[in-house]
């Protein structure tokens, strides 16, 4: 995991260069999660969108200190919603989902239809 660290301010348009900002940069305050989720992930070190993609499974996901099941499925539909379909697949893996007790009720009803 992330080493903890400052969050980024909320609103930056443009990056110190003064060039546009890309999308991984983006704070996690400022992409439309609950404020329990950003909360979660900013005190844990994970400030923006390019730290939530660095994470590779569920499992990484799961230990992530206040981040509950809504709010851990709320990152993962962001994510898909953001375009980021291919991190979504891999840390929705249905076999390390299964290792950490996640319920087909669960999956069913927080995880984005694959159309």
């Amino acid at each position: 995991m992330p080493k903890k660290g400052k969050i980024p301010a909320i609103g930056r348009a443009n990056t110190t260069d003064g060039g546009p900002m890309k999308v991984e940069e983006l704070s996690v305050l400022e992409i439309g999660l609950s404020t329990n989720a950003a909360n979660a992930l900013a005190r844990n070190g994970i400030p923006t969108v390019g730290d939530i993609l660095k994470m590779e499974t569920f499992g990484e996901l799961f230990k992530i200190r206040g981040l509950g099941t809504k709010s851990r499925f709320g990152v993962i539909l962001k994510m898909h919603e953001m375009g980021y379909t291919e991190w979504v697949d891999k840390v929705t893996d249905k076999s390390e989902m299964d290792f950490y007790g996640v319920s087909e009720k669960t999956k069913s009803q927080y995880l984005p239809n694959k159309d």
